[in-house]
């Protein structure tokens, strides 16, 4: 199929040979160098009249526009060669009987057009899609060409009133033909002939493609500060009433220490069993309480925590003209004289003015050469965003995908700019209408579009919407920080010894009788003798427990 159309387009454009009538009495293939002594423009009786109107939508017949000081031989002959053929109704007959030397201005734009000027001196070595329609014009029409270079823009008018870029090499006569393509703008169209559209370009925002990162605080981000704080407190709240519970019933037969019933709650928060059996209406109704609210929590933690643990975060993506603007961050990297740069710096409203502005504060430009080496030294950062045309962006995808194997670049939603793109000539040139009818024959046949998607060719991979999620990665050590440091802090506390006559060691009913009571009378079933000062010795413990956890966490740099 590509074969076939790629034939059929070439056949249009009157380069391949061949026998028989031809569309619109087109003249297939070389025009013979007999024929071309004689006359290239004699009248063909074959032609229809709907071949006349068909051409006369698109194609004047006269050709105006004069060369001025410096006129070429090949410009008069292309002028009335042009409005013989048009007359006869088919464009496509006109041939250069012997073949000019034209001067073709070329910039690099990818995936349009690659230059390379260090190849050979002098002589650039240049590939792309519009070098390929060049090759093709300069086979119809018998011409050939040489490759001017210029400063590296593709031109905007500069505050004298001048131009610079390949718009003013045709401005000044320095070239008879700018390859670009170029993006048509009114300011242009005023100093500077353009083709047909060969296709449409947006501007989008090119970014460092985000990566996965390590979150130190994985195991807390379930909940909220403020419901972990009300958790913490629900667990001390259950933890007195508890005690309380236990401390005031009559004959009650379960632990009576407040360390005990500490961690009979945390059991029950963690879904533990607990190694007594309630007896009571009271205790009863307080650990059914506590269950059903712990029941809630964990169900909640748990689901979250395990999507946490399998989607992991991803920074914010740069999708809009919006976003750009409010991260102040990013420093904003543009191509200098383009249209998009020519439009912004002459807003005076709207977002493309706030854009003007910020582009004084942290914007730079480069020249199109520069590209490739821009991309490959800043957008690797996170801190960097470009603002290019989007089949750019493909192109440097689909390379850096070939290269490393990965998506390295991502590619916003919304587009900031959009404008149509052609081949450009000066004022008035011969030349204009004979590369439409090209230009119009390869873009009927999508052949244009063809070579164009050859260049981008896997760039889909890595702007498609269903590839941007990151593949799954392992966790890393800095993810699991928190449990590591809870499990060394609890190790350290546990492996330490608490002094002689610490209130740990001297809980009542374990070990020692309390002072007052006699250890011969057996158990006690309750706690009207206790004589200590529970809350003091309490609150020692706990402070006991944080020191040794917090030199835990000091260990492991955490604190």
């Amino acid at each position: 199929m590509k074969d076939t159309v790629e034939a059929a387009a070439l056949w249009w454009a009157g380069v391949v040979v061949g026998e028989g009538p031809t569309p619109l009495g087109m003249a297939a293939g070389p025009v013979p160098a007999a024929h071309q002594q004689e006359s290239l423009y004699t009248d063909n009786d074959n032609v229809s009249d709907d071949s006349n109107d068909f051409f006369s939508v698109f194609f004047s017949y006269k050709v105006v526009g004069r060369r001025g000081r410096g006129e070429s031989w090949w410009w008069q002959e292309a002028r009335d060669g042009t409005a013989r053929a048009l007359k006869n109704g088919n464009i496509f007959k006109f041939r250069f009987p012997r073949a000019p030397r034209l001067r073709v201005a070329v910039e690099e734009w990818l995936p349009y057009t690659k230059v390379n000027w260090r190849e050979r001196k002098g002589v650039p070595r240049v590939t792309g899609p519009s070098k390929k329609l060049l090759d093709l014009a300069a086979t119809a029409l018998n011409f050939q060409y040489t490759f001017v270079r210029g400063d590296g823009y593709f031109g905007i008018v500069q505050k004298d009133g001048s131009w610079n870029g390949m718009m003013g090499m045709l401005r000044r006569n320095e070239a008879d033909i700018a390859l670009g393509p170029i993006g048509m703008s009114l300011h242009r169209s005023r100093v500077v002939d353009f083709t047909f559209p060969l296709g449409q370009e947006s501007y989008r925002i090119m970014t460092a493609r985000p990566q996965l990162l390590p979150d130190s605080w994985t195991m807390v981000a379930p909940f909220t500060w403020p419901v972990w704080v009300s958790l913490v407190l629900s667990l001390l709240g259950m933890w007195g009433a508890s005690w309380t519970v236990a401390r005031f019933t009559y004959k009650f037969q379960g632990p009576r220490a407040p360390g005990d019933h500490l961690f009979n709650v945390y059991a029950i928060l963690v879904s533990q069993g607990l190694t007594w059996q309630p007896r009571g209406t009271a205790i009863r109704i307080t650990c059914l309480t506590w269950m059903f609210v712990s029941l809630i929590f964990t169900s909640y933690f748990k689901s979250s925590f395990s999507s946490l643990l399998t989607v992991k975060s991803l920074p914010a993506t740069v999708d809009s003209l919006e976003d750009l603007l409010n991260d102040q961050s990013l420093a904003l990297f543009l191509e200098g004289n383009t249209s998009f740069v020519s439009l912004v710096q002459n807003a005076t409203s709207g977002a493309f003015e706030k854009l003007a502005r910020e582009l004084r504060r942290r914007g730079k430009f480069f020249a199109n050469l520069q590209l490739a080496e821009f991309v490959r030294d800043h957008l690797t950062s996170d801190h960097n965003a470009a603002l290019l045309e989007e089949n750019t962006i493909k192109k440097f995808m689909a390379k850096d995908l070939a290269n490393t194997g990965r998506c390295n670049f991502y590619l916003s939603k919304d587009s900031l700019y959009s404008m149509f793109v052609a081949l450009a000539f000066p004022k008035g040139s011969p030349l204009l209408q004979l590369f439409n009818a090209r230009v119009l024959t390869l873009r009927e046949n999508g052949l244009y579009d063809h070579w164009v998607g050859q260049e981008i060719y896997g760039a889909a991979h890595c702007y498609c919407a269903e590839h941007r999620v990151v593949e799954m990665a392992p966790h890393t050590l800095v993810d699991l920080k928190i449990a590591f440091g809870v499990l060394t802090g609890g190790i350290r506390v546990s492996g330490s010894d608490p002094p002689v006559g610490h209130p740990l060691l001297s809980i009542p009913g374990e070990g020692d009788p309390t002072p007052g009571t006699d250890k011969s009378a057996g158990p006690r079933n309750d706690i009207s003798g206790i004589e200590w000062d529970l809350s003091a010795r309490f609150c020692e413990g706990i402070k006991w427990i944080l020191v040794r956890f917090k030199c835990g966490l000091r260990d492991l740099g955490l604190f």
